[in-house]
Protein backbone atom coordinates (compact mmCIF):
# COMPACT_ATOMS: atom_id res chain seq x y z
CA UNK A 1 0.00 0.00 0.00
CA UNK A 2 1.33 3.43 -1.23
CA UNK A 3 1.83 5.90 1.96
CA UNK A 4 -0.19 9.01 1.89
CA UNK A 5 2.23 11.70 0.85
CA UNK A 6 0.05 14.51 1.71
CA UNK A 7 0.09 15.95 -1.30
CA UNK A 8 -3.81 16.56 -2.46
CA UNK A 9 -4.92 14.88 -5.79
CA UNK A 10 -2.72 11.65 -5.23
CA UNK A 11 -4.45 8.42 -5.93
CA UNK A 12 -3.68 6.32 -3.17
CA UNK A 13 -2.83 2.19 -3.07
CA UNK A 14 -2.70 2.39 -6.83
CA UNK A 15 -1.02 -1.23 -7.16
CA UNK A 16 -2.61 -2.83 -9.89
CA UNK A 17 -4.14 -1.55 -13.26
CA UNK A 18 -7.16 0.83 -13.41
CA UNK A 19 -8.44 1.74 -17.11
CA UNK A 20 -11.73 3.94 -16.42
CA UNK A 21 -14.24 4.97 -19.49
CA UNK A 22 -16.55 7.49 -20.26
CA UNK A 23 -19.23 5.42 -21.45
CA UNK A 24 -20.03 4.48 -24.49
CA UNK A 25 -16.32 2.58 -25.21
CA UNK A 26 -15.56 1.51 -28.49
CA UNK A 27 -11.80 2.34 -29.04
CA UNK A 28 -11.66 2.54 -25.17
CA UNK A 29 -13.16 -1.17 -24.90
CA UNK A 30 -10.12 -2.59 -27.99
CA UNK A 31 -7.43 -0.75 -25.45
CA UNK A 32 -8.39 -2.48 -22.37
CA UNK A 33 -8.40 -5.73 -24.75
CA UNK A 34 -4.87 -5.41 -25.17
CA UNK A 35 -4.43 -4.54 -21.98
CA UNK A 36 -5.90 -7.90 -20.39
CA UNK A 37 -3.75 -9.81 -23.09
CA UNK A 38 -5.26 -9.39 -25.96
CA UNK A 39 -6.48 -12.84 -27.72
CA UNK A 40 -4.43 -14.00 -24.64
CA UNK A 41 -7.07 -12.59 -22.22
CA UNK A 42 -9.63 -14.08 -20.14
CA UNK A 43 -12.23 -11.68 -19.20
CA UNK A 44 -14.63 -11.51 -15.84
CA UNK A 45 -17.58 -8.94 -17.02
CA UNK A 46 -19.19 -7.64 -14.16
CA UNK A 47 -22.65 -6.60 -15.29
CA UNK A 48 -24.33 -5.56 -11.66
CA UNK A 49 -24.90 -2.05 -12.92
CA UNK A 50 -27.28 -2.72 -15.56
CA UNK A 51 -30.99 -2.77 -15.25
CA UNK A 52 -30.67 -5.65 -18.67
CA UNK A 53 -27.95 -7.42 -17.55
CA UNK A 54 -28.71 -10.14 -20.17
CA UNK A 55 -28.77 -8.12 -22.96
CA UNK A 56 -25.82 -5.88 -21.94
CA UNK A 57 -23.62 -9.18 -21.51
CA UNK A 58 -24.82 -10.57 -24.89
CA UNK A 59 -23.64 -7.62 -26.41
CA UNK A 60 -20.67 -7.59 -25.11
CA UNK A 61 -19.51 -10.79 -25.75
CA UNK A 62 -20.33 -9.81 -29.47
CA UNK A 63 -18.14 -7.09 -29.08
CA UNK A 64 -15.40 -9.03 -27.24
CA UNK A 65 -14.94 -12.20 -29.55
CA UNK A 66 -14.99 -9.52 -32.74
CA UNK A 67 -11.57 -8.96 -30.88
CA UNK A 68 -10.15 -11.42 -30.92
CA UNK A 69 -11.19 -12.54 -27.14
CA UNK A 70 -12.57 -16.18 -26.83
CA UNK A 71 -12.03 -16.67 -22.87
CA UNK A 72 -15.35 -14.39 -21.52
CA UNK A 73 -16.61 -15.13 -18.13
CA UNK A 74 -20.00 -13.31 -16.58
CA UNK A 75 -20.78 -12.99 -13.09
CA UNK A 76 -24.27 -13.18 -12.06
CA UNK A 77 -25.68 -11.42 -9.58
CA UNK A 78 -26.73 -13.05 -6.44
CA UNK A 79 -23.95 -15.13 -6.23
CA UNK A 80 -20.73 -15.04 -4.88
CA UNK A 81 -17.75 -13.26 -6.96
CA UNK A 82 -15.30 -15.40 -7.73
CA UNK A 83 -12.04 -14.29 -9.75
CA UNK A 84 -10.06 -16.92 -10.88
CA UNK A 85 -6.47 -17.13 -11.10
CA UNK A 86 -6.59 -17.23 -15.08
CA UNK A 87 -8.39 -13.78 -15.31
CA UNK A 88 -6.40 -11.23 -16.83
CA UNK A 89 -8.55 -8.40 -16.77
CA UNK A 90 -12.39 -7.39 -14.95
CA UNK A 91 -14.80 -5.43 -17.23
CA UNK A 92 -17.54 -3.65 -15.20
CA UNK A 93 -20.57 -2.38 -17.04
CA UNK A 94 -22.61 1.09 -17.52
CA UNK A 95 -25.43 1.82 -15.61
CA UNK A 96 -26.37 2.61 -11.96
CA UNK A 97 -23.20 2.96 -9.76
CA UNK A 98 -25.76 2.49 -6.44
CA UNK A 99 -26.89 -0.75 -8.03
CA UNK A 100 -23.74 -2.00 -8.87
CA UNK A 101 -22.24 -1.44 -5.43
CA UNK A 102 -25.61 -2.98 -4.08
CA UNK A 103 -25.50 -5.96 -6.06
CA UNK A 104 -21.29 -6.56 -5.34
CA UNK A 105 -22.30 -5.97 -1.96
CA UNK A 106 -19.00 -5.83 1.11
CA UNK A 107 -17.81 -9.36 -0.02
CA UNK A 108 -17.74 -8.59 -3.58
CA UNK A 109 -16.22 -5.46 -3.33
CA UNK A 110 -13.29 -6.85 -0.99
CA UNK A 111 -13.03 -9.76 -3.57
CA UNK A 112 -12.11 -6.65 -6.20
CA UNK A 113 -9.90 -5.02 -4.16
CA UNK A 114 -8.09 -7.90 -3.54
CA UNK A 115 -7.47 -8.69 -6.75
CA UNK A 116 -6.75 -5.02 -7.75
CA UNK A 117 -3.60 -5.51 -4.89
CA UNK A 118 -2.45 -8.05 -6.47
CA UNK A 119 -1.46 -6.40 -9.68
CA UNK A 120 -4.83 -6.60 -11.54
CA UNK A 121 -6.47 -4.96 -14.02
CA UNK A 122 -9.52 -3.47 -13.36
CA UNK A 123 -11.45 -1.77 -16.45
CA UNK A 124 -15.21 -0.10 -16.24
CA UNK A 125 -17.12 2.07 -18.29
CA UNK A 126 -20.26 4.78 -17.06
CA UNK A 127 -21.13 3.41 -13.84
CA UNK A 128 -18.52 0.75 -13.88
CA UNK A 129 -16.04 3.88 -13.81
CA UNK A 130 -17.90 6.05 -11.59
CA UNK A 131 -17.85 3.59 -8.77
CA UNK A 132 -14.21 2.95 -8.30
CA UNK A 133 -13.63 5.65 -5.48
CA UNK A 134 -13.99 5.35 -1.59
CA UNK A 135 -17.11 8.39 -2.42
CA UNK A 136 -18.93 8.46 -5.31
CA UNK A 137 -21.30 10.39 -7.01
CA UNK A 138 -24.90 9.02 -7.03
CA UNK A 139 -27.18 11.39 -8.52
CA UNK A 140 -28.52 15.10 -8.27
CA UNK A 141 -28.16 18.67 -9.73
CA UNK A 142 -30.65 18.02 -12.77
CA UNK A 143 -30.63 21.77 -13.45
CA UNK A 144 -26.76 21.29 -13.32
CA UNK A 145 -26.93 24.10 -11.08
CA UNK A 146 -24.24 25.07 -7.82
CA UNK A 147 -27.32 24.08 -5.47
CA UNK A 148 -26.93 23.66 -1.62
CA UNK A 149 -27.93 19.77 -1.09
CA UNK A 150 -28.47 18.77 -4.21
CA UNK A 151 -25.65 16.57 -5.34
CA UNK A 152 -26.08 13.17 -3.88
CA UNK A 153 -23.44 10.99 -3.01
CA UNK A 154 -22.50 7.55 -1.68
CA UNK A 155 -19.56 5.11 -0.71
CA UNK A 156 -17.85 3.14 -3.69
CA UNK A 157 -16.00 0.53 -4.01
CA UNK A 158 -12.85 1.77 -2.21
CA UNK A 159 -10.39 0.80 -4.98
CA UNK A 160 -8.63 4.38 -5.13
CA UNK A 161 -8.68 7.14 -2.29
CA UNK A 162 -8.37 10.50 -3.28
CA UNK A 163 -10.24 10.64 -6.22
CA UNK A 164 -13.83 11.09 -7.05
CA UNK A 165 -15.29 10.10 -10.83
CA UNK A 166 -17.99 11.71 -13.32
CA UNK A 167 -18.97 9.93 -16.69
CA UNK A 168 -20.21 11.13 -20.02
CA UNK A 169 -18.81 14.59 -18.66
CA UNK A 170 -18.85 16.76 -21.62
CA UNK A 171 -22.11 15.33 -23.36
CA UNK A 172 -24.48 15.47 -20.03
CA UNK A 173 -22.41 19.19 -18.80
CA UNK A 174 -21.20 17.67 -15.69
CA UNK A 175 -18.73 20.34 -14.78
CA UNK A 176 -20.83 22.13 -12.33
CA UNK A 177 -21.39 18.09 -10.58
CA UNK A 178 -17.77 17.15 -10.57
CA UNK A 179 -16.93 20.92 -8.99
CA UNK A 180 -19.64 20.69 -6.52
CA UNK A 181 -17.86 17.07 -5.63
CA UNK A 182 -14.70 18.71 -4.72
CA UNK A 183 -15.82 20.85 -2.31
CA UNK A 184 -17.51 18.02 -0.32
CA UNK A 185 -14.18 15.73 -0.25
CA UNK A 186 -11.50 18.58 0.21
CA UNK A 187 -8.31 17.47 -0.99
CA UNK A 188 -9.49 14.72 -3.48
CA UNK A 189 -9.10 14.81 -7.21
CA UNK A 190 -11.77 15.08 -9.43
CA UNK A 191 -11.95 12.98 -12.78
CA UNK A 192 -14.40 13.90 -15.44
CA UNK A 193 -14.32 11.39 -18.50
CA UNK A 194 -15.81 12.26 -22.00
CA UNK A 195 -17.69 9.43 -23.93
CA UNK A 196 -15.15 6.43 -25.42
CA UNK A 197 -12.53 8.16 -23.26
CA UNK A 198 -10.42 6.38 -20.78
CA UNK A 199 -7.87 6.66 -18.39
CA UNK A 200 -5.45 4.33 -17.61
CA UNK A 201 -3.82 4.95 -13.60
CA UNK A 202 -0.75 3.15 -13.06
CA UNK A 203 0.66 4.03 -9.90
CA UNK A 204 0.77 7.80 -9.57
CA UNK A 205 0.62 8.34 -13.52
CA UNK A 206 -2.62 8.61 -15.52
CA UNK A 207 -2.17 8.43 -19.40
CA UNK A 208 -5.29 9.05 -21.57
CA UNK A 209 -7.02 7.15 -24.04
CA UNK A 210 -9.92 7.46 -26.61
CA UNK A 211 -11.94 9.66 -28.71
CA UNK A 212 -12.59 13.14 -26.16
CA UNK A 213 -11.00 14.81 -23.30
CA UNK A 214 -10.85 13.41 -19.62
CA UNK A 215 -10.90 16.72 -17.37
CA UNK A 216 -8.84 16.96 -13.75
CA UNK A 217 -10.07 19.19 -11.41
CA UNK A 218 -8.32 20.17 -7.92
CA UNK A 219 -9.25 22.48 -5.04
CA UNK A 220 -11.52 25.70 -5.22
CA UNK A 221 -13.20 27.37 -2.18
CA UNK A 222 -16.79 27.45 -1.67
CA UNK A 223 -18.57 30.57 -1.33
CA UNK A 224 -22.09 30.28 0.56
CA UNK A 225 -24.21 33.00 2.67
CA UNK A 226 -24.05 33.75 6.06
CA UNK A 227 -26.54 31.30 8.18
CA UNK A 228 -27.85 34.33 9.18
CA UNK A 229 -28.69 35.08 5.40
CA UNK A 230 -29.26 31.15 3.97
CA UNK A 231 -31.81 31.47 6.84
CA UNK A 232 -33.53 33.67 4.73
CA UNK A 233 -33.01 32.40 1.01
CA UNK A 234 -34.38 29.06 -0.06
CA UNK A 235 -33.10 25.51 1.62
CA UNK A 236 -31.06 24.98 -2.16
CA UNK A 237 -29.59 28.55 -2.49
CA UNK A 238 -27.19 29.02 -5.14
CA UNK A 239 -23.52 28.78 -4.33
CA UNK A 240 -20.03 30.34 -5.94
CA UNK A 241 -16.73 28.14 -6.00
CA UNK A 242 -13.27 30.14 -6.25
CA UNK A 243 -9.89 29.56 -7.25
CA UNK A 244 -10.45 26.24 -8.52
CA UNK A 245 -8.32 24.53 -10.95
CA UNK A 246 -8.92 22.49 -13.98
CA UNK A 247 -6.44 20.33 -16.37
CA UNK A 248 -7.54 18.82 -20.05
CA UNK A 249 -5.91 16.39 -21.74
CA UNK A 250 -6.25 14.68 -24.60
CA UNK A 251 -5.29 10.90 -26.27
CA UNK A 252 -1.69 10.15 -25.16
CA UNK A 253 -1.16 12.80 -22.75
CA UNK A 254 -0.03 11.98 -19.10
CA UNK A 255 -1.37 13.63 -15.49
CA UNK A 256 1.24 12.97 -12.94
CA UNK A 257 0.90 14.92 -9.96
CA UNK A 258 3.08 13.27 -7.83
CA UNK A 259 5.82 15.39 -10.55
Amino acid sequence: MKKNTGKPGLPLHATGRLFIIGGKAKRCLTKFVKLAGGKAAHILVIPYASSIPVEVCQDLDKDLRKKGVTSITFAVAGQPLVIDDNITGIYMTGGDQSDLIARLGEDGAGTLRRFYSNGGLIGGTSAGAAAVGFDIITGGMDDKLLREGKLTVGKGLGLLANIIVDTHFLTRARFNRLLAACQLFPGALGIGLDEDTGLLIEGDTMTVFGAGHVWFFKGGTAVKPSAKKAARMRSDFLYSVLEASVSVLSAGEVYAPAR
